[in-house]
């Protein structure tokens, strides 16, 4: 008897581990793929091609789903690699009649036991009234679009930076901090007319955010509107903001007040 329950523990235990090896099998395998030549020579590895359906594009999109060999890591070789391949899909998505589509990146698939590790980047491409094909990658979330965009101001790099602030209040118009980067970008480019537009824009969204009162009146002692500027020194510093130490400076001295 004692036997028979060994051997049968045995056979439980062989049967247990059978399955957990067809599990492993089954689960660490990577995707099928074909390999898609474009006329530039590029090979690319399609998992598969087809209609999706997006709520957000408002109607079906082709999608084209592939595998990069590419660092993964390296946002601009991706970027540069999904628009060598737009260049090719777009007009498989026009001949098919599609106003929307979407290349969906994928990065190759690591093994870790059993389970199939990777990661992607949705790209989604949208025709506009004027039937031109809009990018939008939705990877990137507003707060990474803004940070970006301090980081360009940062930099002097005013345009790129407006760039970015852009994208961000298209993904939400109601993203006041955007407004005031954008603005303060325009300031840095002596384009006094839109930072004001923007930072009005963003003060009316949200009053009690400080930094555009400050920027404002940085704008107006530049324009020598020295009682505006004041009226924004105050406001901003109402709610507890510390004001450019420079800027106040120089608004004392040429207004000829102390506050």
């Amino acid at each position: 008897m004692k036997k028979g329950m060994n051997f049968l523990s045995i056979t439980k235990i062989s049967f247990y581990l059978f399955c957990l090896l067809i599990l492993f099998v089954s689960c660490s395998s990577k995707p099928a793929y074909t390999i898609r030549k474009f006329p530039n020579g590029k090979e690319i590895k399609v998992l598969n091609i087809g209609t999706m359906y997006n709520p957000s594009l408002n109607g079906p999109a082709l999608l084209f789903n592939y595998e990069t060999d590419a660092n993964f890591e390296d946002r601009a070789a991706i970027d540069k690699e999904v628009q060598e391949i737009w260049n090719y899909f777009r007009l498989d998505a026009e001949e098919q009649g599609f106003k929307n589509a979407i290349i969906k990146v994928n990065s190759t698939y690591n093994k870790v036991f059993f389970m199939r590790l990777n990661k992607t980047r949705w790209f989604f491409f949208k025709k506009d009234r004027n039937n031109d094909w809009q990018l939008g990658d939705s990877s990137i979330s507003k707060k990474e679009l803004f940070d970006q965009g301090v980081t360009l101001i940062k930099g002097k790099n005013y345009d790129e930076a407006i760039a970015k602030f852009t994208k961000a209040i298209e993904m939400d118009p109601g993203l006041y901090v955007a407004y005031n980067g954008r603005g303060a970008a325009y300031c840095e480019k002596g384009n006094f007319n839109l930072a004001i537009v923007d930072l009005n824009k963003a003060i009316e969204i949200n009053p009690n955010y400080a930094p555009p009162y400050n920027n404002r009146a940085a704008i107006y002692l530049s324009k020598k509107e020295y009682d505006k500027a004041w009226i924004d020194v105050h406001k901003a510093e109402s709610l507890s903001y510390k004001i450019n130490p420079e800027l106040l400076e120089k608004l004392k001295k040429e207004s000829g007040r102390e506050k």
